[in-house]
């Protein structure tokens, strides 16, 4: 800490143990810690007058979104913990603390500085795609008009191995629209592409946040399209969309469905110019798909109709 004065923390976890366990390892380390509570006092704590100067939130015990919520609509500067701490095994247990304490320090750091400001996303489209898929995306990114106001979520039925290298293919032939793998605490960005990792599951949190979580995908699709996109729909309602593009299953359909009711947008690739037609009929077949065309012209469809506002916001 050297000289300056600690920061102050409020630590929010759902268990005796956890609390206990991070408020140790917290005033060792130097910082004040001005509430260590569960998730059931925190409106009363935040009515009150004063406010930490940061937030340590466990979320490893609780799936409270409003939580989330309550805490990202203060102005202290927030953590999420998705990891719980290894206490058996000292050797990880001293490694799991201090890359905590780490990520503590640059959060911290940031107080008192003025925040990045940056434009965010007017919407956010998920990317859905299995058998096939990969050609139909790159057709759909290479021909898409540069500097869009988007943010892409991009689930691809894929081995576990092999959804790093699919960013970095990504990454490599896309350079107006970076992709990034979804690990850890991420935002989502206007034209960056978020790659749907295979074993963990990611949630979406207010404020255009992104986590992935300790729990592996749920049903026979990794990763599950039809949960991604019903978590987008959830947070992002009318603001959100659906791409569904070559695919040899049904994953999506269901998705679909969520992504109408909350007044979002469905589009898919022709199943004529898929190698596997059975995920764009699947969703044809709901009967909520407003658009469809080879991933060239929805590419083209896209720029018009977000191409007139890449300075808003």
């Amino acid at each position: 800490m050297n000289d300056r004065v600690a920061p102050s923390l409020g630590v929010v976890a759902a268990t005796d143990l956890a609390r206990h366990v991070l408020r140790t390892l917290l005033v060792e380390a130097g910082y004040r810690i001005d509430y260590c509570i569960a998730p059931q006092r925190l409106a009363a704590v935040l009515s009150a007058e004063r406010a930490p100067d940061a937030w340590l939130l466990d979320a490893t015990a609780s799936d409270d979104d409003e939580l989330l919520v309550h805490i990202a609509e203060g102005d202290a500067p927030f953590l999420i913990l998705d990891e719980e701490p290894p206490l058996h095994a000292a050797e990880e247990l001293a490694v799991w603390s201090r890359r905590l304490l780490d990520k503590i320090e640059e959060l911290t750091g940031s107080i008192g500085r003025q925040r990045l400001r940056e434009p965010a996303p007017l919407a956010v489209w998920v990317l859905a795609a299995s058998t096939g898929g990969p050609a139909a995306v790159n057709e759909f990114l290479q021909a898409l008009a540069p500097g869009l106001p988007v943010a892409f979520v991009y689930a691809q039925h894929i081995e576990a191995p092999f959804d790093t290298v699919l960013t970095a293919s990504l990454a490599r032939r896309h350079l107006h629209y970076p992709a990034l793998l979804g690990e850890g605490e991420q935002l989502l960005r206007r034209s960056q592409i978020l790659v749907v990792p295979v074993r963990a599951q990611l949630r979406f949190l207010p404020f255009h946040r992104v986590v992935a979580s300790r729990h592996p995908w749920q049903g026979q699709y990794q990763p599950a399209i039809d949960q991604v996109v019903a978590e987008v729909a959830r947070l992002y309602q009318n603001r959100c969309g659906v791409i569904v593009f070559s695919g040899l299953c049904d994953d999506g359909a269901f998705g679909c469905r969520r992504v109408r009711a909350v007044g979002g947008s469905i589009w898919v690739q022709t199943p004529d110019s898929c190698t596997s037609p059975d995920m764009p009929n699947a969703a044809l077949a709901t009967g909520t798909v407003s658009r469809r065309g080879t991933p060239t012209e929805l590419a083209q469809a896209f720029g018009e109709l977000y191409g007139n506002t890449r300075a808003v916001g």
